[in-house]
Order: structure tokens, then sequence, then C-alpha cells
């Protein structure tokens, strides 16, 4: 809220900045990067449409034998100068973006859910 920094009270929001757009689960014999800008994905394919959509693109690379890739997409309509936030956010450089995202996985309660569904132990 207002007075969060004294208080501690957080708001709930009115609703999201960005809408989930889609989600890819790619397995590649090497590291993919810049899925965004590859020629006919998603996102190149609005871009050839000259709208005022912005993409928002999470690269998650878990390296086994083979690397398998989690993508995920978020999109706005809303053009990126009327949101300030994530307009400092995207023209920022690395040291920025790094103190302001942060990605905390939380997976304990699948693992139990899944264990007991599937009689599998998962540790």
């Amino acid at each position: 809220g207002a007075n969060y920094l004294k208080d501690n009270q957080k708001n709930k929001a009115k609703g999201t900045m960005m809408e989930t757009f889609g989600a890819d689960w790619l397995q590649s014999g090497k590291h993919e990067d810049d899925l965004a800008g590859r020629p006919g994905g998603i996102v190149q394919k609005y871009a050839t449409q000259g709208g005022p959509e912005f993409f928002f693109v999470i690269n998650i690379q878990v390296p086994c034998a083979s690397t398998y890739n989690l993508v995920l997409y978020y999109m706005t309509r809303t053009p990126l100068e009327e949101s300030v936030l994530l307009e400092r956010f995207v023209k920022g450089d690395d040291a920025f973006r790094n103190s302001r995202f942060k990605l905390i996985p939380y997976i304990s309660k699948f693992k139990q859910e899944a264990s007991r569904r599937t009689n599998w132990i998962i540790s």
C-alpha cells in the first residue's frame, strides 16, 4: 500500500500488466537463445504486423544430457512508453534488471501432490 515501508501492508493488484500468451517446452542438444527473434516464431509473427504489442520472454534453460528450455511468453498491447516501470526495466542495463527481476521457484506442493497421485517418490 501507500505506507508499505512503515506498515508492511500490501494491496492486491487490480489486474496484471501483461497477459500470459504462451509457453514452449523445448529439448535440444545445445543452449537455445533469442527464441523471440526466430523467424516464424510467435513473437516475429506479431512483429511483422507492426502493432503495439510488446513481448516479455523468459527462457529457463535446464542443462542435462539434453538441454531443456521452458519458454514463457507474456504480452501487452499497451505501448511500452505508457508503462513507466516496464519501460525502465526494458531500457535499463543488466545490473538494473538483475537487481529487479527475481525468479523464486516453489515446487514443494507439486512434489507432494505428484507423489500422492502416482505413488512415486520424488526427491
